[in-house]
């Protein structure tokens, strides 16, 4: 599952060795470039022994801001219908299974389904286990990840046993091994009225032509805000693009007619009066 434009997370044993490189698919939206991917510093954590954690957090060799991170949620209530999608190797397109949220049985949870057949398979270590959000934030929250499942005869799939459960590793388990899941399922992990508002107002329509909004450095809408830019056109970086680098190229986008190009980049750097336009004339003449 994605937890930021450059981060994901899965189970240590999909990754097999700490140094392998992994090629990362958007499955759910193939408009989206695949990526190499390792461990990133600190995110090995295969559990071996009683600790039982096979967590890895894979570095994304560049970021894919047009992918939905998943909204992460420490709570978890018995009995909460939950549903996971994976790619078993005999359904390459993907299928949704469902279940309910069980007891503890050490670190993880055991989740329930109404019958065999809805017990994960090879394929689904990693995914995330989802349940449906409230009004006020997104659609989908993710209370854990997929890492095991087990029958009672030991036979090759769920159905094949009497009894058959999933189990997952909780977010709040995670957040206690991962600092950045930590962060992410706080209460500062994202704001997700600012990304609507940014959406909306990317998309034009009846937003204003320009909204002000003043975001400080690291948290959740800092996050929030470097996630969205992807939409503009232009993104100025302070510290990093000079203003003239920066007019430039908004001199070039906004295309003044030829003879009054300096005079626009003298205009946006230092300001004053406008240069002047014929009526009716705009930005992209001749």
């Amino acid at each position: 599952m994605l937890l930021t434009q450059d981060r994901a997370l899965t189970c240590a044993h999909v990754v097999g060795e700490p140094d392998t490189r992994m090629w990362v698919e958007f499955a759910e939206n193939p408009g989206i470039a695949p990526v190499g991917a390792r461990v990133a510093e600190g995110g090995w954590l295969p559990g071996l022994g009683a600790t039982r954690e096979d967590i890895a957090v894979l570095a994304l060799d560049s970021p894919r801001p047009h992918a939905t991170p998943a909204s992460l949620d420490r709570s978890l209530e018995r009995g909460r219908e939950v549903w996971i999608g994976g790619y078993a190797r005999a359904f390459a397109d993907g299928m949704w299974l469902t279940g309910r949220i069980g007891g503890a049985h050490g670190a993880w949870i055991q989740l329930d389904a109404g019958r065999n057949e809805q017990v994960v398979r090879p394929g689904f270590s990693g995914a995330a286990v989802q349940v449906r959000g409230g009004p006020a934030g997104p659609p989908e929250r993710v209370v854990g990840m997929v890492v095991s499942w087990r029958g009672d005869r030991d036979l090759a799939l769920p159905a094949d046993n009497d009894l058959a459960f999933s189990y997952m590793v909780p977010i709040d388990k995670i957040a206690e091994l991962v600092p950045l899941v930590a962060e992410l399922s706080g209460p500062d992990g994202w704001d997700h009225g600012l990304a609507r508002r940014l959406r909306r107002w990317f998309a034009g329509g009846d937003e204003p032509e320009v909204r002000l909004s003043v975001v400080p450095h690291g948290g959740g809408r800092d996050r929030t805000l470097r996630h969205q830019l992807h939409r503009a056109h232009l993104v100025y970086r302070g510290g990093r693009t000079t203003p003239e680098d920066f007019v430039d190229e908004l001199v070039t986008r906004i295309r003044p007619p030829r003879h009054q190009a300096a005079a626009y980049r003298d205009w946006l750097l230092t300001g004053g009066t406008p240069p002047d336009r014929p009526p009716g004339a705009g930005p992209g003449g001749a």
